[in-house]
């Protein structure tokens, strides 16, 4: 009945219904975050783990919402409970565009034209399916003109190691976008995992003259583009 007990074994159900969803036992995991959110209602450790293990993954965002309102019921002052909400109105969204995007690939009467073949990857890029992303964006590579889509479709294919074809969207993008000292460095790191380590050089240089002090900023944080300029600094 006192407060560090209720948390205590609060903590401890949470604990146990995560065993039973890494067991698969998604049943008894769902009873036992529930039971934790019973014991102890003010802390929302077990409500949001409720929300994004049990509730999140089977789409039932209706009652992760439900359950968002009871906790701020319950702690006014809590302020976690609004990020997770833009979170499932998030997820809620992407699930229905890439529903909607799937049905339409599959009906050969209607296809995606390239902008939508786009939306369709960038869904697959922010459900986890990098690979199908990749693999979607590479045929458009060639057609996109809009600059912004060339840059988007570069840190795409980048994200999923096609390093060739993130690198000739790049190019095509920096035709547009020349004083973009980013995506020159950006270009430096692709030509260097594709063994091109003097067109490497060359992007870097390109991207240090045109922003000194950032480059030079993002060297400190940013090993592989260190590596690429480390023999450029060195003395001869």
């Amino acid at each position: 009945r006192d407060f560090a007990g209720e948390k205590s074994f609060s903590k401890l159900r949470a604990a146990l219904a995560g065993l039973y969803q890494k067991q698969g036992r998604y049943r008894e995991g769902a009873q036992a975050f529930r039971e934790a959110c019973i014991l102890y209602p003010a802390s929302p450790e077990a409500s949001f783990r409720y929300a994004q293990e049990c509730l999140l993954p089977f789409r039932k965002y209706d009652i992760a919402l439900e359950l968002m309102d009871y906790t701020d019921k319950i702690d006014p002052n809590n302020r976690r409970t609004e990020s997770l909400r833009g979170y499932v109105n998030r997820i809620r969204t992407l699930t229905a565009t890439l529903e909607r995007l799937e049905a339409r690939r599959r009906d050969t009467k209607n296809p995606l034209n390239d902008g939508e073949v786009f939306d369709l990857a960038q869904c697959y890029y922010e459900v986890g399916r990098v690979g199908e992303a990749g693999h979607l964006v590479r045929r458009l590579v060639d057609r996109l003109e809009d600059a912004q889509s060339l840059r988007n479709a570069a840190q795409l294919l980048a994200e999923a190691h096609m390093e060739a074809d993130a690198e000739k969207a790049l190019s095509r993008y920096l035709r547009s976008r020349a004083t973009d000292a980013g995506a020159w460095a950006d270009l430096a790191k692709l030509q260097r995992r594709a063994g091109k380590h003097q067109a490497a050089q060359q992007s870097f240089v390109q991207a240090y003259r045109i922003d000194k002090n950032g480059i030079f900023g993002r060297l400190q944080k940013d090993q592989e583009l260190y590596e690429i300029a480390k023999p450029l600094f060195q003395p001869r």
